[in-house]
């Protein structure tokens, strides 16, 4: 779908949902004044703008569930455009706080790439009020949310659910042919994303919006295939791990395996992040150990069995 194709649909009383290629909901305080929950990508911002300005609403307020470019990259935009809002978990909002704090913390480029980014330009912002881990809710211009803790997808990662009780998942799940497009589902931490989705289970609602992509009345047998899905990935992985590999070479079979084809050195690190997390997770489970070969750190299969079904999925074991 064109990502400058936007319609805004209704969800359930003042929850709407801006429907592009991806899913941005937002919340009608009345008729002018809403709050987006997340922004979109840089080059979506001229469509959302005009798309608001055609419903004759203006952005106050903003809850970003996370500080991935898809879903951050207009806050800053509507902060000083409009004075809006722009509320984060304490940990997305210091990765947004600065070009270094990106840097270092998600596109693995470098100061002069970050500047030259045009998909990058104007990320960078303050936010207005940090959601700390312990809040289980967050009130911008009289509306109060639930929040909800998902991390695993990014380290701070949040779920949000509107007074009208529709619940908005930014990217803790991943549903229906989105699942199995991505064929390597993006973890920062495997481990958490496992907790999440168990979370996910007990999360109540009338609706639930999945960013990447739909409108759902329920989400436990999403919740259930998603880590259904992950669960074979990991088996998978481990049997591409062979002799004493290096995080790039076992990125490397994968990417054969799936058919996975970064286009730049961009792309390519974002899939080796990911594969260094795949590999963590197996790790802590003791299905792999870590060796120093020729100054590189490798890793090799312990022996130990593949675990039965739904073994790999229940979490990492406590130390000792």
């Amino acid at each position: 779908m064109d990502q400058n194709k936007m319609e805004l649909l209704p969800v359930k009383g003042n929850t709407w949902v801006i429907r592009s290629w991806n899913m941005i909901p937002l919340y009608r305080i009345d008729q002018q004044r809403c709050i987006l929950l997340d922004s979109g990508l840089v080059e979506q911002r001229e469509a959302l703008d005009a798309l608001l300005q055609e419903h004759g609403l203006v952005c106050v307020g903003i809850i970003g569930s996370h500080a991935h470019m898809d879903h951050a990259g207009n806050h800053r935009f509507f902060q000083r455009t409009y004075g809006a809002t722009v509320a984060m978990s304490l940990g997305e909002a210091g990765i947004l706080a600065s070009q270094l704090g990106m840097e270092l913390s998600l596109y693995n480029l470098s100061p002069r790439q970050i500047a030259k980014a045009s998909y990058l330009e104007g990320m960078a912002c303050t936010a207005d009020v940090i959601i700390l881990p312990t809040d289980q809710q967050v009130t911008l211009h009289g509306v109060t949310f639930d929040v909800f803790h998902t991390p695993g997808h990014s380290a701070h990662h949040i779920a949000v659910r509107t007074p009208d009780d529709v619940a908005y998942l930014g990217d803790a799940i991943m549903t229906g042919r989105t699942l199995f497009r991505s064929k390597f589902p993006y973890a920062f931490s495997v481990a958490a994303c496992f907790d999440s989705l168990r979370l996910l289970r007990s999360l109540e609602a009338e609706t639930y919006i999945a960013a990447h992509f739909g409108i759902y009345p329920e989400i436990l047998s999403h919740v259930d295939m998603e880590l259904a899905f992950l669960q074979r990935r990991m088996n998978e992985i481990l049997e591409l791990v062979e002799g004493d590999s290096t995080v790039e070479c076992v990125a490397k079979r994968i990417g054969e395996v799936y058919g996975i084809q970064p286009k730049d050195i961009t792309d390519m690190a974002y899939f080796e992040r990911a594969t260094r997390a795949y590999l963590q997770y197996l790790f802590d489970l003791g299905l792999l150990e870590v060796v120093l070969v020729d100054g590189l750190l490798r890793y090799c299969r312990t022996g130990a069995p593949l675990p039965e079904r739904n073994d790999i999925s229940r979490g990492t074991p406590p130390p000792g």
